[in-house]
Parts: structure tokens; sequence; C-alpha cells
């Protein structure tokens, strides 16, 4: 009987035999890194992001909110901490639709898990919320002071 190669160590192993040894490891991990990242709401944020601002409708508005949303809650769920601005970018559709009852709880929590965000999230709260706490979005627009002819303090 022949044998195709000897049974002794000190012989090399040839490179298919090393890749067929090394395969089904290889696609157990990949399988479990997949189910791992598959789960993740945020892998369809840059797709959800992009229509949200291409279309600028209600509708994709919305599902972008909706996303930032199950991106919040599926990191909570995971005890992980949420991408930098997701909460703050929720925030800022949370006051465009009216409900300002989170944006500051919103903004908290993006300055908590980001503390070298604050001096950023402060400009967003005085932006969104103002100086009154009246929503930005709410606010009638602000009047230019000008004198009788039309013309500014400074040019009269």
């Amino acid at each position: 009987m022949r044998r195709d190669r000897p049974s002794t160590s000190c012989v090399p192993v040839r490179i298919g035999d090393r890749i067929a040894r090394m395969l089904p490891a290889a696609l157990v991990s990949s399988l479990a890194l997949f189910a791992a990242c598959a789960g993740n709401p945020y892998n369809s944020y840059p797709e959800s992001l992009y229509t949200a601002l291409y279309e600028n409708t209600p509708e994709a508005l919305g599902d972008h909110q909706v996303l930032l949303e199950e991106i919040l809650v599926w990191y909570d769920r995971e005890g992980q901490t949420a991408p930098p601005g997701v909460a703050a970018e929720l925030a800022f559709y949370q006051a465009k639709f009216g409900r300002t009852d989170q944006v500051d709880a919103l903004l908290r929590r993006e300055a908590q898990a980001y503390p070298e965000s604050e001096l950023f999230i402060g400009a967003l709260r005085r932006f969104l919320l103002g100086p009154e706490n009246t929503p930005i979005f709410e606010r009638p627009p602000e009047e230019e002071s000008r004198g009788e002819e039309g013309e500014d303090e400074k040019t009269r």
C-alpha cells in the first residue's frame, strides 16, 4: 500500500491541507460575526439618513426618526453606549416634529455618554429650545430692527 504523504511531523503540510483544516473554524466565526451584526439597527443608519435627507418628506423623516429610536432601544437592551450623535439627532427630530417633552432628556443622555460633546450639546439645546424654552421650530421669525426708511441703525 502506497502512501501519498508520510506520517512524520517533519514533513511540511501542504497549503491546501492547512486551508481545509481552518475552513470550518473560519465559517463558524464568520457566521457568528454576521449573526451579531445582523440584528443591529445601526447598520441601516447610513441608508436611512440618505433617504431622509434626499427625499426630505415627512414620511422619510419619520421613518428615520423611528430608526433612531430603535437604535437607542437596541443599544440599551445590549447594555452598550449608542454611537455618538444618535440621541442628539433624535432630539433634533423630536423638536422639529413638536415632541419637545423628550428633547432635554435626549440631549442630557448624549452629553453623559460623550462628555467631550458638552459644549456642542449646550449650543444645540439653546438652538432647539432657546433661552425661553420655546422650541425653535415653533417660534415666530425674529423681526430685524430697522429705521423708518428700512435702513439699519448703523447705516444712518
